[in-house]
């Protein structure tokens, strides 16, 4: 597949996700696709029975890719040429050295295999703390600007997330 990929765990799928996919498909003319991985760097892995319910959340037209790759470096791999649709807070720690070991070297060793994959980034600003946050207010390291471009505020601004829908039916 080499096309916009939206990764989450869609835990649920709300219509923030399917918006921002369509949007990303309105800006880079691209096929756009839905990524579920099983395992993922902050959450414990998806159970089979899980990922089965989760999966009955999409349209049967919709494109969902079920991968084991926790790691953007590794989706490279597994989709070159292809732009990822990721939220600020996921920018934010794409760049964070915790998830590299605390090591710089490897932060950097990822970010080259996405570039050396030939993938992107389209970030969507999110609220924070009754402020919208976008790509702008992340310090993006040298030579890797060229691989993240931000939708602007203008063309997508939808504040709804899974995390708050689950704790208002929970």
């Amino acid at each position: 597949f080499n096309g916009v990929i939206l990764p989450g765990s869609f835990n649920p799928l709300h219509e923030g996700h399917k918006s921002l996919l369509l949007k990303a498909q309105e800006l880079t003319g691209k096929i756009a696709a839905y990524e579920m991985s099983v395992t993922n760097v902050d959450k414990p892995d998806i159970e089979e029975k899980v990922m089965t319910k989760r999966l009955n959340q999409f349209h049967e037209s919709d494109i969902v890719l079920v991968t084991n790759t926790a790691l953007f470096s590794q989706k490279s791999d597994l989709f070159p040429g292809s732009t990822f649709v990721i939220g600020y807070d996921t920018a934010v720690r794409l760049l964070e050295p915790k998830y590299y070991n605390n090591d710089s070297a490897l932060m950097y060793k990822s970010m080259g295999q996405i570039i050396k994959n030939n993938c992107k980034f389209l970030v969507a600003g999110r609220f924070y703390k009754s402020q919208f946050m976008g790509l702008s207010s992340i310090d993006i390291p040298s030579g890797f600007s060229d691989m993240v471009t931000e939708i602007p505020e203008s063309e997508f601004a939808i504040d709804i997330s899974s995390t708050e829908i689950r704790k208002r039916s929970g």
